[in-house]
């Protein structure tokens, strides 16, 4: 399987992240629930191209050639139920938009949205830490802004 970053999607490729508040432990029932899906998912009944990739252990990450064929309504729905089907199975929240993830000592450290200022204010975290951007919506997105300064991340402009 490709990876997000190596493979031949066009640039507007259509990307979802799925964050969770805690680790996403990758086990053989994850993978093989994800592999199932994209390998069967269909849009208007012909194959969607599409990869996907657990990242850090926070982040579930699907990608869309949507030259090869565009994602409709019920398409994206059908990801919407593979993930809330996933969610149950493991226990685990994956459409969680409470938080964020800032990098800190290369370690993944998940913020509140109503925290950050205060953690801000106590200096706990800072606007130089590098920001994972799960609000991004294509591949030249994900390769260029997916992780970024959070100094200049929507987090600090409406947050900070």
């Amino acid at each position: 399987m490709a990876t997000l970053k190596n493979n031949d999607f066009h640039p507007t490729s259509k990307v979802w992240v799925f964050q969770s508040d805690c680790a996403i432990l990758e086990n053989d029932r994850l993978h093989s629930e994800l592999k199932n899906f994209t390998r069967n998912w269909k849009t208007h009944g012909k194959d969607v191209e599409s990869v996907f990739e657990i990242i850090e252990d926070r982040f579930l990450v699907v990608m869309v050639n949507e030259s090869h064929n565009q994602v409709s309504g019920c398409s994206i729905d059908d990801l919407m139920d593979c993930v809330a089907n996933i969610e149950a199975k493991l226990s685990i929240s994956l459409r969680d938009r409470a938080g964020f993830y800032v990098l800190s000592e290369n370690i993944p450290i998940y913020v509140l949205l109503d925290e950050y200022s205060k953690l801000a204010h106590e200096g706990v975290i800072n606007i130089d830490l590098s920001f994972y951007d799960a609000t991004i919506f294509n591949k030249a997105d994900f390769n260029s802004r997916w992780i970024a300064p959070l100094k200049s991340s929507w987090v600090e402009l409406r947050y900070g």
